[in-house]
């Protein structure tokens, strides 16, 4: 899942490699970690982007977007909501037209 900086959120399917040049991170921090490994938390902070690994909730966060893995599996949902909720659905940017008041 895709959210961009204003909010919006599509759902993609990408692999590896255009991922790592989306987010400009190198391939080692998308490997997936074995079961004993993945309960314990990682947040790799990359040149462009953040890495979080935290159980369930994995996430490649960058200024433009954050690309969201699993995000229609039941442990994932709830932060799916959360991230919909604190995201502006606005840009951040008001544009003033000439005779308007606000």
């Amino acid at each position: 899942m895709r959210f961009d900086w204003t909010g919006q959120s599509e759902i993609l399917e990408c692999d590896r490699n255009v991922i790592i040049k989306r987010a400009a991170i190198p391939a080692r921090d998308l490997r997936i970690p074995g079961p004993v490994i993945s309960r314990s938390a990682n947040i790799l902070a990359r040149e462009k982007a953040i890495v979080v690994n935290l159980e369930f909730i994995k996430a490649i966060v960058t200024a433009e977007e954050v690309l969201l893995l699993d995000p229609l599996s039941q442990e994932v949902l709830p932060f799916v909501d959360q991230l919909r909720q604190q995201l502006p659905l606005k840009s951040p940017f008001r544009i003033h037209k000439p005779g308007h008041a606000g």
